[in-house]
């Protein structure tokens, strides 16, 4: 009888089928179509690829500017109530400031507000409420070398103007300074203080090559302000400062333990960019004053690229913040009257993570360079306005 031939036996493994052929996508599955998606790209390339002398394409609108500080172009002190003779005789005949034509008619008005400019900056002297502002810092202009340093002093003992200089006599080898608590290297410098007793630090350092103010002469020896330094009355603020330029103006800043020097103690301070050539500076320092009115402290101008995005940057912090100056006649409460005005202004420095608490007082004049419209502000002084 024959035999059943015994089963294989069987796999403990499930037979895993090959893989089945790609199947190429309808467009390559015959040469036609193949040359066809081939030579598309050559189709839609634009006119102007083929013929270099066409008009280009239209190009997308451009991403709105970064909202940064562009110049500190002014800061504002008071000056006594009708006394331009001071203003004169330490602004204009000491440090060689040159005075704003537009508002020289007010020396024989009397009364009225003063500018005196260097570099590409400037300096709004305002009369007081009568009593004129003593700034709790510092404003340090920069010249053109050391023997216009020494000049300078020349003036000063001649107007009887107070000073200090390091190292004294400007004469002796330089030994190492540094101002303000940030700039650095081996330099002399000065402070001279105001009939007021405002302190003005002058030491060496290049114009910015950007632009100036009008009525200034190339040949003056003062190439504008560099550093406004302010004391608050202590460190436990600064941090929350930094945050605020950070959030409200996209800035550099530093916070830092600054050295000791000449000028200023050892301790923190913040350095905030006001551009790309200027600092505000703040540290803990004396406090001479108790408060200003509404409208008389002192205030810093500056301009900052994307008016509005800076606008949104303040509101977003608190809308609080945006503030009126009864004594100037242009306001802005909206992001409608800013555009139209060019500036808006904020009074108070308040940390982003605790808006409801006041660190810092001082008034900023936030500009644009440009007009509504696109064009030149007229009061921006640098060469151009940013794109």
């Amino acid at each position: 009888m024959p035999q059943t031939p015994p089963k294989p036996p069987s796999t403990p493994f499930a037979t895993i089928s090959p893989p089945a052929p790609p199947r190429r996508p309808p467009c390559f599955r015959s040469p036609l179509s193949l040359l066809f998606v081939l030579l598309l790209p050559l189709v839609l390339l634009p006119c102007s690829a083929m013929h270099p002398d066409a008009p280009p394409p239209p190009a997308f609108p451009p991403a709105p500017p970064a909202p940064q500080i562009l110049l500190l172009d002014h800061m504002n002190l008071n000056h006594r109530l009708g006394d331009h003779q001071s203003v004169l005789s330490f602004y204009v005949r000491t440090l060689a400031l040159s005075l704003d034509s537009r508002k020289a008619p007010n020396i024989d008005a009397g009364e009225g507000t003063l500018w005196v400019n260097a570099g590409a900056t400037q300096l709004h002297l305002s009369g007081g409420r009568p009593e004129p502002q003593v700034l709790d810092g510092r404003v340090t202009f920069l010249y053109k070398s050391v023997p216009a340093l020494s000049r300078l002093q020349s003036r000063a003992v001649r107007n009887e103007v107070s000073y200090t200089s390091y190292p004294p006599g400007l004469a002796s080898p330089v030994a190492p300074s540094r101002s303000l608590g940030g700039g650095g290297g081996a330099q002399p410098c000065m402070v001279l203080r105001c009939p007021y007793g405002n302190e003005v630090v002058a030491r060496v350092g290049e114009a910015d090559p950007r632009g100036s103010q009008p009525d200034t002469d190339p040949s003056m020896e003062c190439n504008g302000i560099s550093e406004v330094e302010l004391f608050v009355p202590d460190a436990s603020s600064l941090p929350g400062i930094a945050r605020f330029y950070n959030a409200a103006f996209a800035a550099n800043c530093s916070v830092a333990d600054g050295p000791g020097t000449a000028l200023s103690p050892p301790g923190p301070r913040v350095r905030v960019a006001f551009g790309p050539t200027q600092h505000v500076t703040f540290r803990p320092g004396p406090q001479r004053n108790q408060g200003y009115a509404d409208g008389d402290g002192p205030h810093v101008s500056l301009y900052v690229g994307g008016l509005a995005e800076v606008w949104g940057n303040v509101q977003a912090i608190d809308p609080g913040l945006v503030y009126v100056n009864p004594r100037f006649k242009r306001q802005a409460l909206t992001l409608a009257d800013a555009e139209e005005q060019c500036m808006f202004r904020v009074l108070n420095i308040v940390d982003p993570l605790s808006p409801g608490k006041v660190l810092f007082r001082l008034e900023h004049e936030i500009r644009s360079p440009t007009n509504k419209d696109g064009t030149k502000y007229k009061s921006y002084p640098l060469g151009h306005a940013p794109p």
